[in-house]
């Protein structure tokens, strides 16, 4: 048996937190007798699911310890996955490996390199998915809250004085986009009641959402993040954005999610339909 943990000196939002935590577990759902052993951090860092901790780190005998570390915004190419899991091959058992930083593996990669053949199984339905919802129901409800819930992101891509207003502008979608959508939504479920989730800074342009009847907006922050994760994850329809953390809660959710056709999300998993 092998162990691999990741060990961040950066700080971030929770969707990208969750980026670099979980590719620990994408390689071990890669690579045979790997354990996957969470640090105290991964649970300070983000806020949308805990990670089970037995023992500190510090608590282990390894006969051996080596860092990875293989900085990728985008995620690392296959050739370096292989390159990285031959050197983990070559480590005696008890060894720990420990990635830095950004070192990752995105999700939606998995299927990209299942269908050329490249990895022998289809590991994002198979384990990915499962493992993380697993996860996260391990502590909190599943029951089915009958509504939409639309994740309209704001804050700092919001901000005019923020370098993310110009460096991320692509991802801060219209208010006239999301009335659209919930125009068209309501012609088909007219009772439905729709709950829009953003964030407290910036986001005054979406108060003209509050015009049509049964809508409720949700102005979050840290303190509310666990809750709104919990109730746009249970909810019967999820219309993400394009934000990491939307994502995530498309990926945990096993409702209808509503994607954009003309609107890309990065890094988004949109192969499979749940």
């Amino acid at each position: 048996m092998k162990y691999i943990t990741l060990r961040s000196t950066t700080s971030g939002r929770s969707g990208h937190c969750l980026k670099d935590f979980f590719t620990c577990h994408i390689f071990s759902f890669l690579i045979k007798d790997l354990t996957v052993l969470p640090a105290q951090q991964w649970n300070s860092k983000q806020q949308i699911l805990n990670f089970p901790i037995n023992k500190d780190l510090e608590d282990y005998k390894f006969s051996q310890s080596i860092d990875i570390k293989e900085l990728n915004w985008g995620g690392m190419s296959f050739q370096t996955f292989c390159k990285i899991k031959n050197k983990i091959s070559d480590l005696p058992n008890n060894s720990l490996i420990t990635l830095r930083d950004h070192t990752r593996i995105h999700p939606h990669q998995l299927t990209e390199w299942f269908q050329p053949k490249l990895i022998n199984e289809d590991v994002f339905i198979t384990k990915f998915i499962p493992t993380l919802r697993d996860l996260y129901f391990k502590d909190n409800n599943s029951e089915v809250l009958n509504c939409l819930s639309i994740h309209i992101r704001r804050g700092d891509i919001a901000n005019p004085d923020h370098k993310a207003y110009i460096n991320h502008a692509h991802m801060r979608w219209p208010v006239e986009y999301f009335e659209n959508n919930i125009i068209s939504f309501r012609k088909k479920m007219p009772n439905l009641p729709i709950n829009i989730f953003t964030e407290k800074d910036h986001s005054d342009d979406l108060e003209m959402l509050n015009k049509y009847d049964n809508l409720t907006i949700h102005r979050g922050d840290g303190q509310s993040l666990q809750d709104d994760v919990n109730k746009m994850v249970n909810s019967k329809y999820f219309m993400p954005s394009n934000s990491s953390l939307s994502t995530w809660i498309s990926y945990i959710s096993k409702g209808s999610i509503i994607i954009p056709k003309d609107r890309p999300i990065k890094h988004f998993h949109s192969e499979h339909i749940w």
